[in-house]
């Protein structure tokens, strides 16, 4: 082996080696939050030796604008990635986009100046984004006395009390004496094994919190990956804008790996997509999986320290991932609403966003710019909702509600006629790719649901199918209300009477069911309701041994429908009837849609055929005429409706007799 090749082989090793160690270690995000200056970035540096402020601004400035990253080892099987926020009010949107992947929340409050305004802010996001373990770490303990940081203490306490924070551990430390970190560490530690990392099973997501280009390498973003898994190599679409890329590269805090899967932060090196394509807040996943939406429905809290009431329509700044979008609230049932008041809305949008069930949402207001609430989304592709409908307001309550079962159920329901992909599934429910496929397979096992095997296929539910049975019946019964003396309404008749975008497929599993239960029959044609029976008037009685008079008389060179209708001067669907009746009747045969012959004069053709056929074994389309006397106009109907009934097998051009008819025959 060559020494490059020798050099390749190591190099994959050592990746899959690190691979193999990143799969089985325990990945946890921790997420700093606090008032600025209260020592966040010092203390995640004095944890990790790591400076997070990166930025020749935060340099000059001395504080944190955007989000930093630092690695922490904690053992051989748990790492975690700090996500430090910035704690000035202006960067609030920077503290929304790393609260939402944490796992852990670490307070940070600086013991010479206690609770601050940020500190009720950011307490306020992490309950709204359902942050649910956190530590409280009182910094600077080296600039007060014991008396003063006892009182701050309590003062926490007091600030924290019915939230997530209101049992967590308070620990003192000093990042620049070092004196408590080992506390921290050590608690830290605690927490981490009792977490339990994000399922990596589920769709991969990444909100995307930074784009940059790298001399050399292109577009690369980062961000914490909410859920799934994702491979070097990888097909990857941006959403909203749908644009397709390739996986070049994957890194973990500056180390190269071939996957990440929830809970890492990730740099993605992107192939196929510029810079300029890509922006903060955009969400990478896999293609077709995600759909953007303008309006979603959601669980929405209002919060108690609002000084006035939130009105309809309010314009508002929506924050969820690494995004900030402007929307507006409408209360679907009242006009405003209190302070303290938990609701279901919908949020519209002025642009599209991709989201899914169960993503945590902020709400801020617009001007001025402060935390509002936030809340759960239910539906991440409402439709527009209209006001003051108590089944809508109970529709949404039942999704806030639901199980994952439930809500599937609902989905599909929801969906009529059109039916829903998997995609969308994924998207409406939030599920991983095995328990949905089970779910699927349980309801579809309990005839809750159909699949419609279309491209692409479509979940469609039992009530909807119930549903449009009843309207068919409905519909046919109508039409015999109208039409008693026809047989039943023409297929295509029925279906024009469907929505334009029902599916054909669909439709024909409909009357194949109902034919299945025996609650409809097909003639030809004709679709009606197993109860019906056609009865004819008085005239067209007559009319009907007229029309019979007519094709004994013609033979086998029987007129048209058409003609039938202009000799009797009646409609064509009149003739329709009388034919259906004299066929039921087994007078004629239709050998075509538009040829009837009476039966007889076939049955005696038939023995013909087949006489001739056993003695000379092959006939040509010129024998055929020649035994009929007809034109090629009603030769070829008649053949044909030989070969359909499995008398003449063709070859070719020439007809031979088929062998189950030969010894039918014989047996007569």
């Amino acid at each position: 082996m060559r020494p490059d090749e020798l050099t390749m082989h190591r190099l994959q090793l050592k990746d899959l080696l690190l691979n193999i160690g990143l799969s089985i270690m325990k990945t946890i995000i921790l997420g700093t939050s606090g008032h600025i200056d209260h020592g966040k970035t010092a203390l995640v540096k004095a944890l990790t030796g790591i400076d997070t402020d990166r930025l020749k601004e935060e340099k000059q400035r001395g504080i944190t604008i955007e989000l930093g990253f630092a690695p922490l080892q904690l053992d051989d099987n748990i790492h975690v990635g700090i996500v430090d926020v910035p704690g000035h009010e202006r960067f609030v949107r920077h503290m929304v986009a790393g609260a939402a992947g944490m796992d852990i929340v670490c307070m940070v409050i600086a013991a010479d100046e206690g609770v601050m305004p940020q500190t009720r802010e950011h307490l306020d996001i992490c309950q709204l984004l359902n942050v649910q373990k956190g530590m409280i770490v009182v910094t600077k303990m080296d600039l007060v006395d014991d008396d003063f940081l006892e009182l701050v203490t309590e003062d926490i306490a007091d600030c924290v009390q019915g939230t997530f924070l209101e049992n967590a551990p308070i620990l003192p430390c000093s990042s620049r004496t070092g004196q408590g970190l080992s506390d921290v560490l050590s608690l830290l530690r605690e927490f981490c094994k009792a977490t339990t990392p994000k399922n990596s099973t589920n769709l991969f997501r990444l909100p995307i919190d930074r784009v940059f280009n790298m001399k050399g390498f292109g577009a690369v973003v980062t961000g914490t990956q909410l859920s799934g898994q994702v491979y070097a190599g990888d097909a990857v679409m941006l959403y909203p804008s749908k644009k397709i890329a390739k996986v070049r590269g994957l890194q973990n805090h500056q180390t190269k790996v071939q996957s990440s899967h929830a809970g890492m932060r990730c740099a993605i090196n992107l192939q196929g997509i510029d810079r300029g394509e890509i922006s903060r807040g955009d969400i990478l996943s896999h293609p077709d999986s995600l759909q953007p939406t303008y309006m979603i429905d959601v669980q929405f809290q209002y919060l108690t320290n609002n000084e006035r009431p939130l009105e309809f329509r309010s314009k508002v700044r929506f924050h969820t991932g690494s995004s900030e979008m402007p929307a507006h609230v409408f209360l679907l049932d009242r006009e405003s609403l209190l302070p303290g008041v938990e609701t279901f809305a919908q949020i519209r949008f002025e642009h599209p966003l991709c989201v899914m069930r169960g993503d945590r949402f902020v709400l801020r207001q617009y001007s001025p710019v402060q935390t509002i609430g936030g809340g759960v989304i239910i539906h991440p592709l409402a439709p527009k909702r209209k006001r003051f409908k108590p089944e809508i307001i109970s529709d949404m309550q039942r999704l806030g509600m639901a199980d994952d079962v439930t809500c599937l159920s609902i989905h599909i329901q929801k969906s009529g006629y059109s039916g829903i992909t998997l995609s969308r599934l994924t998207q409406c429910t939030a599920l991983d790719d095995s328990s949905l496929k089970k779910y699927l397979k349980d309801l579809a096992n309990q005839k809750m649901i159909l699949l419609l095997d279309t491209e692409p296929v479509r979940y469609i539910h039992q009530e909807t199918l119930s549903l449009w049975e009843k309207i068919i019946c409905e519909r046919l019964q109508s039409y015999h209300e109208t039409f008693p003396h026809r047989t039943g309404m023409p297929r295509q008749e029925l279906k024009s009477r469907f929505p334009n975008t029902f599916p054909t497929a669909l439709f024909q599993i409909l009357i194949d069911r109902l034919l299945e239960m025996n609650h409809i029959q097909v003639h030809q044609e004709f679709v009606f309701m197993s109860s019906h029976h056609a009865n004819l008037s008085d005239d067209m009685l007559q009319m009907k041994d007229k029309v019979y008079d007519l094709l004994k008389t013609s033979g086998l060179a029987s007129p048209s429908l058409k003609e039938i209708s202009q000799q009797f001067n009646l409609e064509q669907q009149q003739v329709e009837t009388l034919l259906t009746f004299l066929e039921n009747e087994n007078q004629i045969i239709r050998i075509s849609q538009n040829i009837a012959v009476c039966q007889h004069l076939l049955n005696a053709l038939e023995k013909q055929l087949i006489e001739y056929l056993q003695a000379n074994e092959t006939l040509t389309p010129q024998d055929f005429k020649n035994l009929t006397h007809v034109s090629r106009k009603y030769s070829i109907p008649l053949i044909e409706y030989f070969d359909r009934k499995k008398i003449t097998l063709r070859v070719g051009d020439i007809r031979k007799l088929r062998a189950i008819s030969k010894d039918l025959y014989n047996k007569r």
